[in-house]
């Protein structure tokens, strides 16, 4: 099994670029075949007033064999953590997970080399520049269209997700 770590998601990007083509290319199968690239929307606790709806961009795999899991902690950081205890005939697994501006450098290094989930970080670009903008803060919160575009995002990479083949 492998341990909870606690490596901060925040990679250097000179240290990532010189990530070797080859691990990049299979990270990228990783994620177009097990991972899932998300944008979370928490929740915001009763009572509280002029707080804004927290999102965030993350992305993840979930697997039972904790060498793959550990493969993309050692090239990209991030954390890893436990995911569903086995039951039954189901296998225990662990979470590869990072989040924010970790998750945008890692979509960036890997978008090359991705097949089946390019819409997906297409919008996670467009979530991550409403990020960017100091501008856009007003005295109580961020303004209304900068809610919105995130809103916008979030609601649109639900939808991805829920897409049917043929």
């Amino acid at each position: 099994m492998v341990p909870h770590s606690t490596i901060s998601s925040r990679i250097p990007l000179l240290f990532l670029e010189a990530v070797p083509q080859t691990v990049l290319a299979y990270a990228a199968g990783i994620i177009d075949g097990e991972g899932c690239i998300r944008i979370a929307c928490g929740r915001i606790k009763p009572g509280r007033t002029n707080v804004n709806t927290p999102y965030r961009l993350t992305v993840f795999v979930t697997n039972t064999n904790p060498a793959m899991i550990q493969y993309l902690h050692q090239h990209f950081g991030g954390f890893v953590g436990k995911g569903n205890k086995a039951r039954g005939n189901f296998r225990s697994t662990v979470r590869w997970t990072i989040a924010d501006r970790g998750a945008e450098q890692f979509l960036r290094l890997i978008e090359p080399y991705i097949v089946c989930k390019k819409e997906e970080i297409q919008l996670a670009y467009v979530f991550r520049a409403s990020f960017n903008r100091a501008n856009w803060w007003c005295g109580n919160g961020l303004s209304v269209g900068v809610l919105e575009l995130r809103d916008h995002c979030y609601q649109q990479m639900k939808a991805l997700h829920h897409l049917i083949y043929e």
